[in-house]
């Protein structure tokens, strides 16, 4: 892409020159929809604002505006951005500040400066003029996303900054494939002579994807059989039906002629096991990992607790680990590199890392890690509360049968921290916390597999919020089913997992002291969870706090008569992580033993239009409860488009209007007892023209702008007139990215603008 700097004031002693269009086909802002209380999608407006009235905006009657030192504006999270335009101008001739445009790559955590407007207090200039700004797109590294773009308040002395109509184009970001990769190995046992699917995508050394190849690829191996040559899509090519006919561990080779890869070693068994054990834990990990040191003198902060946490890790060995009171992601990112992916294990993944968006504050956060040979995380989520966000993480079991069976036990998995304090204000808050947890899990409309896990800070089982998740619609069931007054009572010493200090104590991170006193911590599972009946049980007797021999009240967990059996290193290393002991419990999960009962007669996805039309009919509807219909830009994530309930006459259909480019779609059924599975994927190529006509209401100049690329090689017609059906413009045979039409003659009111490209007929309405 050929980028131009068409203007730019350093002193503000120059005037710009009116540029062309641009193809603003990353971003285009003309604050027209916008408020304070709702800027633009994904932009971030920090102690800036929108301002109305026509004589500030450059066009409409809406602008953006900056007149506050550190006044800032950062632009959606943008690919590969090239260039930045827009119109701006000062408040008064005598404005003096600087303004800074800035660009990161690490979320924000540094800028680097892109261009500077400097006004120096004399002759700044009141009328918008257009500055376009250079963007280093060859030093984003690959895949060149989430790039920000920031405007900055960074010097002020008098004056106000407005800019409008923001215009970001895209520049040229190509990663070049030197290497076929194997992505999407399916976890757990693979048996010999069953389907198993994978991917081969083009990629860079860094493992980016080369989303331009699409080239034919084939894999190989020892006894591989299936179809073994697929085209690329996108970058990558699937495999969906591959088997290996012999036992033993195998690895498989792929190449397009040019381009070569092999995979990781797969393990093929004679048999696979019919069910898998999991090991959960809920863990507050006490301000981890940068501590607390705001509570007095005598308190310690424990540098690098990933060492003793790895400690507990190495013997417990969890499969799936639910922390809360984490600082930051470094700490996700230490936890899993330090802790779990330590000792040569390289099996542990994590969630996203997810700042709290309730009340409570932005230190305290929630994290999920998990064991990626039995476990796969389908979805993740952030139910609000009062006061902190309740993750929510569901995942699948990786069953070694997924691929014939179409059919696998999902599980949902929950945590939790919520308010502390024994006042009544903190038990409401905690209510309310429990209540949302609630309703989120009855708008599922079904029991599910649930575990709820955490600091619940409860003193006693009369608490509401407790009763609260025991009851309800789906309701929640403590394992060891022990109410009382926990807090402070010898009687429930065995149930305590809060102090692992000792009265008296030092303070370590500002955690409590006292000995063991206190059950805060749970886990608590779902009635089909206890009970055993989709596929994944409760193992009686398994419920622990980690090291507490139930002889411990007011001793430090590591006091020399523990008789817990835990290793005297683990119990030191449990002191000195957190004033809390994880929760321990095991599950045990069961496949599915036969295919889905479910029988698709045909399920079929035409374009008719402008629009998919998806179709499909089943031979048996008696365990149905509904279906979903899902859609994929890029075949891999899928989001819900709307659900059909049972029928009776068994056949279906559903229109959806296409995005540009490829669209998959996908039917996820759900029986009546909860089970999830899920239909092949049909795709639909929309290759309809498509334009951007902005800005709208018209200032001096209207950009017509192609979406695709077949919009741009096809002959456009363009006619634009007024209400009275008066011919202002008319164009035959244009082809090309982008048009513009200078308006400075046209006089103040409505037109209508048609754009034709073969039978595609785009009709809009524009103010001048």
């Amino acid at each position: 892409m050929q980028k131009r700097l068409l203007g730019l004031f350093l002193l503000l002693t120059s005037f710009l020159i009116p540029i062309s269009a641009q193809v603003c086909d990353l971003d285009f802002e003309d604050w027209e929809t916008a408020t304070n209380a709702n800027p633009p999608t994904g932009w971030q407006r920090i102690d800036s604002y929108v301002g109305t009235g026509a004589t500030n905006a450059y066009s409409g009657n809406t602008f953006a505006g900056m007149n506050t030192l550190d006044d800032q504006w950062i632009v959606k999270p943008l690919t590969c951005p090239g260039e930045i335009c827009f119109y701006w101008r000062a408040s008064g001739t005598s404005s003096n500040y600087d303004v800074t445009i800035d660009w990161s790559i690490d979320n924000g955590t540094s800028w680097t400066n892109a261009e500077t407007i400097s006004l120096t207090g004399s002759g700044s200039p009141t009328t918008y003029a257009q500055l376009c700004v250079d963007l280093p797109e060859a030093s984003f590294p690959a895949p060149f996303e989430d790039v920000l773009i920031r405007f900055y308040h960074s010097r002020r002395s008098s004056g106000s900054f407005y800019f409008d109509d923001v215009c970001v184009s895209a520049g040229t970001c190509d990663i070049t494939a030197t290497q076929l990769t194997f992505n999407d190995l399916q976890a757990g046992c693979l048996a010999k002579d069953a389907p198993f699917s994978l991917s081969v995508c083009a990629t860079d050394a860094s493992e980016n994807i080369d989303n331009t190849f699409t080239g034919s690829i084939s894999v190989s191996g020892n006894g591989l059989s299936g179809t073994t040559t697929q085209t690329a899509v996108n970058g990558c090519a699937q495999f969906t039906d591959l088997e290996l006919n012999t036992a033993g561990d195998f690895t498989l080779m792929a190449s397009d002629g040019t381009l070569y890869g092999s995979s990781t070693p797969i393990t093929i068994a004679d048999q696979c096991a019919a069910m898998s054990n999991l090991k959960v834990v809920a863990y507050n990990l006490l301000n981890f990992p940068n501590g607390r040191d705001d509570c007095g003198a005598s308190n310690t902060v424990i540098p690098a607790r990933w060492d003793t946490l790895k400690t507990i890790i190495d013997y417990v060995l969890p499969d799936v680990l639910m922390v809360c009171e984490l600082q930051t992601e470094l700490g996700a990112d230490l936890i899993l590199s330090n802790a779990l992916n330590a000792g040569g294990r390289t099996n542990y993944a994590r969630a996203d890392f997810v700042i709290n968006q309730s009340p409570g504050g932005t230190t305290l956060n929630n994290a999920f890690f998990y064991n990626t040979d039995k476990v796969t995380l389908y979805s993740q989520d952030e139910v609000a509360t009062n006061v902190r966000d309740i993750g929510e993480y569901i995942v699948y079991a990786n069953d070694p049968n997924l691929a014939t069976h179409n059919d696998t036990t999902f599980i949902d998995f929950y945590t939790a921290h919520f308010k502390a304090g024994s006042a009544a204000s903190d038990e409401s808050s905690r209510e309310i916390q429990c209540s949302a947890l609630q309703s989120h899990t009855a708008a599922k409309g079904a029991e599910r597999n649930a575990v709820v896990g955490g600091d619940f800070n409860f003193y006693s089982s009369t608490e509401v919020a407790y009763q609260t998740l025991l009851g309800n619609t789906y309701p929640f069931n403590d394992p060891i089913n022990t109410p009382g007054s926990w807090n402070n009572s010898a009687s429930y010493t065995e149930t305590h997992t809060q102090s692992t200090r000792i009265f008296n104590s030092d303070p370590m991170d500002c955690g409590a002291t006292g000995g063991m006193d206190s059950r805060f911590d749970f886990l608590l599972n779902s009635n089909p969870v206890m009970n055993g009946t989709k596929n994944v049980t409760y193992v009686a007797g398994s419920y622990q706090p980690l090291g507490n021999d139930g002889n411990l009240f007011n001793d430090a967990i590591n006091d020399p008569t523990n008789g817990s059996g835990v290793p005297s290193t683990v119990l030191s290393a449990l002191l000195h992580t957190s004033d809390h002991l994880p929760i321990v419990m095991d599950l045990e999960v069961t496949f599915p033993l036969a295919p889905l009962p479910l029988d698709l007669l045909y399920f079929e996805v035409s374009k008719k239009n402008k629009e998919a039309v998806i179709e499909w009919e089943v031979e048996n509807t008696d365990d149905l409860d509904h279906f979903i219909v899902q859609k994929s830009m890029n075949s891999r994530t899928f989001f819900d488009l709307t659900t059909f309930d049972k029928q009776l006459n068994k056949r279906f259909s559903y229109a959806d209007v296409l995005s540009g480019g490829k669209s998959y779609y996908r039917l996820q059924s759900v029986e009546t007892d909860g089970t999830i599975s899920y239909s092949e994927i049909r795709t639909v190529t929309n290759d309809e023209v498509q334009w951007n006509i902005f800005p709208n209401p018209i200032k001096e100049t209207l950009h017509i702008q192609a979406v695709n690329e077949l919009s741009a090689t096809l002959n456009t017609e363009i006619r634009i007139s007024d209400t009275f059906g008066r011919i202002l413009f008319a164009e035959n045979h244009i082809t090309g990215n982008n048009f513009s039409i200078d308006t400075n003659n046209w006089n103040t009111g409505i037109y209508i603008i048609e754009v034709k490209t073969g039978t595609n007929i785009l009709t809009r309405k524009l103010v001048k």
